[in-house]
């Protein structure tokens, strides 16, 4: 590719505008690009665009609506939202519009960093999001009792805090590279405002290479491992309670489905990254690596295709999550009808109303211990048993008390209140 410090062997005829812009496309590329392109992508990205905006709106809109939906998990997903809401406004418009006006770049400096920057801060705030349920997923499928020290929303708010101020730092390098360039006037040093292009023309070999390696390699490795642990796990307890299903509790079952049906939404979320943003990545490194190697039409013309498919690719990644939301996820599809359309479905009441009721069937089982002792309130870890005993979430006070109860194996996720 022709970069703006190249020699030209163009002519400028003159200083009239459709002088400079023929002798800029003579030494830099045509100002927009080819119709039979730039018509298609266009409508791909109106569509990913409203889609996208919809999509994720709604679903900040119903996880702040629904209290059933207040959970760690549902509050990654709330910030995994945020982001592609981020990627959407700041980044897709921009980008459609330097299809259609390669140069000059009117915006200002400031926002073409902006646009730098909120491109890779995204980035790194998506991958690190589903790295951080996945983790917590993990966690309470294959370490319940760990995972009590990790439960709470507060900690879970923390997290997302610490993921946005790592995605911010680690997209300052691309601000500080990214900036508007200018074509100078032939002859001379004074510069062309109709050449006027945001871009990153010099970039650090290493800063592609960290950037692809820690938001992108190193993640999808670690999930791989992540997820096929819990798909051990849950194997392991779906064949354990095939064979043992007369001495299961029913709940055990129940909750056993549910958590195999939030598993695989997780993992489709996760397959999703991976399909969009693999191109993005792979089309960051061919032509950094590319150029200079490849002969130059052949490396411009794949690179070229490569760019549009990516762009695509790495938009769609906005769009998906929503709809992999409705699809796999009965809670959520109950929630937004009850949010959007007014519907009082009795399996989203029901399931709102669960805890409660399986907390007050639970304690009506307990025998009645000194009421002046402190009352004790804990929750069961993802349902989970040492040699028969109940991990509990308990208070010091109220631990020995807690453990000299002998409990029915309860039902997977209930909370349990000890009476006073």
């Amino acid at each position: 590719m022709k970069d703006y410090s190249d020699p030209c062997n163009c002519t400028l005829k003159s200083n009239a505008t459709d002088d400079i812009y023929e002798f800029l496309g003579c030494c830099l590329m045509p100002r927009r690009i080819q119709t039979a392109i730039l018509i298609p992508v266009t409508v791909v990205y109106v569509v990913i665009f409203i889609c996208g905006m919809l999509g994720n709106i709604s679903v900040c809109v119903v996880i702040i609506k629904s209290s059933s939906l207040h959970t760690a998990t549902n509050f990654y997903l709330f910030s995994l939202a945020i982001s592609d809401l981020m990627l959407l406004l700041f980044g897709l418009p921009s980008e459609l519009h330097t299809y259609w006006y390669q140069y000059p770049w009117t915006l200002g400096d400031t926002f073409c960093r902006a646009r730098g920057m909120v491109a890779e801060m995204t980035n790194y705030a998506s991958i690190l999001t589903i790295v951080a349920f996945s983790l917590e997923r993990y966690l309470a499928i294959c370490h319940p009792l760990y995972a009590y020290t990790m439960a709470g929303l507060k900690r879970a708010i923390r997290i997302i805090a610490l993921i946005w101020l790592i995605s911010f730092f680690c997209s300052v390098p691309f601000a500080v590279h990214t900036e508007v360039y200018y074509r100078p006037y032939p002859g001379t040093t004074e510069n062309m405002p109709e050449s006027a292009f945001c871009g990153m023309m010099l970039v650090p070999q290493y800063l592609y290479e960290v950037s692809v390696t820690v938001s992108f390699i190193l993640p999808m490795g670690i999930l791989s491992v992540l997820y096929t642990l819990m798909g051990i796990r849950i194997r392991c307890a779906a064949l354990i309670g095939h064979d043992y299903s007369k001495c299961v509790h029913k709940g055990d079952n129940k909750s056993l489905a549910s958590r195999t049906v939030i598993l695989r939404m997780l993992t489709a979320v996760v397959v999703g990254f991976f399909i969009c943003w693999a191109p993005f990545h792979v089309q960051r490194l061919y032509f950094k690596y590319g150029f200079g190697v490849i002969e130059y039409e052949a490396f411009q013309t794949f690179n070229e295709g490569l760019f549009y498919i990516a762009g695509s690719f790495y938009f769609l990644s906005a769009v998906i999550n929503p709809i992999l939301y409705n699809v796999m996820s009965e809670r959520y599809r109950l929630a937004f009808q009850e949010t959007f359309c007014g519907a009082k479905d009795k399996r989203f009441r029901s399931s709102v109303d669960s805890n409660k009721e399986k907390r007050n069937m639970t304690t009506s089982a307990l025998p009645k211990k000194n009421k002046t002792k402190q009352a004790v309130k804990h929750i069961l870890i993802n349902g989970s048993t040492v040699s028969g005993s109940v991990l509990l979430r308990t208070s010091s006070s109220g631990l020995q008390l807690a453990n000299s109860y002998a409990f029915q194996k309860p039902i997977i996720g209930s909370e349990i209140v000890l009476p006073k």
